[in-house]
């Protein structure tokens, strides 16, 4: 019988899930880098407040790495911007004032829509050109990495059975208020 894909984590912060997650992603090549405590600070500064726990911790440890495979949309640390004013044209031509505020974008889907985390809840929110509409797709940025990482093992890995996949997102990435369909389209 094949051995069904497990998470090398399950949660950011979780003891070792640097070197779990190092282990993983050097088995396909992917090297980790770090980003600097003084660039997070200038980024957390320059947003006027701080990143929510699970992104902060990653972008310590895993925000300099860059591959066409793994967490391919995800902003260097220094471009994160409120959503306002990251420039997309999408969201001045079809979302309020009110629905961006307190949106950080970090992050582009594989169709260049804004992904970004409200700075109150720490959810994250794709804000969709086709069709439009803002929706919630993770209730956190653990939720998104442990999505990337099936990503990952689908492209590269031995791949995910149908069946099992649907169990780890049932298990891993679900939450209240969350657009599994929109998620599963644009993601």
């Amino acid at each position: 019988m094949e051995k069904q894909f497990e998470f090398p984590l399950t949660a950011i912060g979780e003891p070792a899930w640097e070197m779990k997650l190092r282990q993983y992603l050097e088995g396909y090549d992917i090297a980790s880098t770090s980003v600097a405590q003084q660039q997070l600070a200038a980024c957390e500064a320059n947003l006027g407040a701080e990143l929510p726990s699970s992104m902060r911790a990653y972008y310590l440890a895993f925000g300099g790495s860059q591959s066409a495979d793994f967490m391919y949309g995800l902003s260097p640390v220094a471009a994160l911007a409120p959503l306002a004013s990251a420039g997309f044209e999408l969201v001045s031509l079809y979302f309020t004032p009110a629905e961006v505020a307190n949106m950080v974008w970090f992050a582009e889907s594989p169709g260049n829509d804004p992904l970004c985390f409200d700075q109150t809840t720490g959810e994250l929110y794709l804000f969709s050109h086709d069709p439009v509409q803002k929706a919630k797709v993770f209730t956190d940025f653990n939720q998104y990495l442990l999505f990337e990482i099936m990503q990952l093992e689908a492209l590269l890995g031995d791949g995910i059975e149908e069946a099992h996949a649907h169990q780890l997102a049932t298990q891993y990435l679900r939450g209240k208020g969350i657009d599994y369909a929109l998620r599963t389209q644009k993601l």
